[in-house]
């Protein structure tokens, strides 16, 4: 969370307080604040972690989980979203070079670059959520499959 304090002091003595708690507390304008004054800048900020560290000064563990469907689903979105101007150029380009008297296949030309450029587009979107997941799989020693994928990525490479 966020807190915003309006003086140096009291910023500091809560990050004290909140650290003394157990809790991991930094100042985050404390910069800008001796360089412009924290009234200019809007006060000042101070990240505080909700979580509380165990006794030993350690971070508790906690299980984490991600869902690899909605991360595949924003990506489609996102490609939908791509996509939609996209193919409305298309149909622009196609229907500006009738008009120009052009020889058909110019428009085809354009709207398969168009294509080419949503694929690459909604590659990029897919390709962002999963990246994380797929990089665990790379790094995993012990699955024979992570060892394949590597060798055909390498592969043309060496080539």
């Amino acid at each position: 969370m966020i807190v915003w304090f309006y003086t140096w002091e009291r910023a500091s003595v809560f990050v004290t307080e909140m650290q003394s708690e157990g809790r991991h507390a930094v100042i985050l304008d404390e910069g800008t604040c001796f360089m412009w004054g924290p009234l200019t800048t809007g006060g000042i900020r101070v990240a505080v972690s909700d979580i509380v560290l165990d006794e030993d000064g350690e971070w508790p563990e906690m299980e984490t989980r991600e869902s690899e469907f909605a991360n595949v689903l924003s990506g489609l979105v996102g490609l939908f979203a791509v996509s939609g101007p996209l193919l409305l150029l298309a149909v622009l380009a196609i229907d500006r070079a009738r008009d120009a008297g052009r020889d058909p296949r110019d428009s085809v030309e354009i709207l398969v670059g168009l294509i080419c450029v949503a694929v690459v587009a909604g590659a990029f979107a897919v390709m962002g959520p999963v990246m994380p997941a797929f990089t665990r799989f790379l790094r995993n020693d012990e699955s024979l499959a992570s060892w394949i994928v590597r060798l055909l990525v390498a592969l043309p490479l060496i080539v």
